[in-house]
């Protein structure tokens, strides 16, 4: 009998994935706030990433993130981001060990999510989707081939808000044909 072989970065991706997606449940029956409070929910934001892709074809990525949130903690977002690649190595169908070269990529994409008001801080959780542009570099050819594909993720953010500015964690995970764990950093102003 075959054992299967999954790696220990696939079950860490999907075990932070599972508790955020738990986190994000056990808080659904968590009230907002008033529009009224010092920390209020409704508003545009606009904020600044950097992150690095732990598991996936990106490495370092700076991007924008804005958005709108209802007085009850909906929220709708657009952001884009640009990330650097890296090299991955994977086998192929014959055994062999194989690299392909990611190079830079330009992401944009809408999100729908939830702002959550915590005694300190904010949990923002969303699910994204967008267009990721990027070109790589494989054993199949000689030279560089561009590429578009669509990406769909959810995302857990924890926000600390100081009167008008935001900063904050990451993390999010994007289902591709490569799929990319990422953690970052943000901080912006909210409006």
């Amino acid at each position: 009998m075959k054992k299967p072989s999954v790696s220990a970065r696939k079950v860490a991706c999907r075990a932070v994935f599972a508790l955020g997606c738990f986190v994000c449940a056990q808080l659904v029956g968590v009230r907002g706030a008033q529009a009224d409070s010092a920390r209020k929910v409704q508003g545009f934001d606009v904020l600044g990433t950097v992150g690095y892709g732990i598991v996936g074809p990106y490495g370092m990525t700076f991007g924008v993130d804005l958005g709108y949130t209802l007085p009850f903690g909906l929220r709708l977002g657009a952001d884009t981001s640009f990330g650097f690649g890296r090299t991955l190595e994977e086998k192929n169908a014959r055994g062999e060990t194989v690299e392909t070269i990611y190079h830079a990529s330009f992401t944009f994409g809408g999100s729908l999510g939830w702002d959550f008001l915590l005694p300190s801080f904010r949990l923002r959780a969303d699910l994204g989707t967008g267009l990721d542009w990027y070109s790589y570099d494989s054993h199949n050819f000689e030279g560089v081939a561009p590429g578009v594909r669509q990406y769909l993720g959810p995302r857990v953010a924890l926000l600390w808000q100081y009167d008008n500015f935001e900063f904050g964690l990451q993390t999010k995970y994007w289902v591709m044909a490569h799929d990319l764990f990422h953690v970052g950093i943000m901080g912006g102003v909210r409006f």
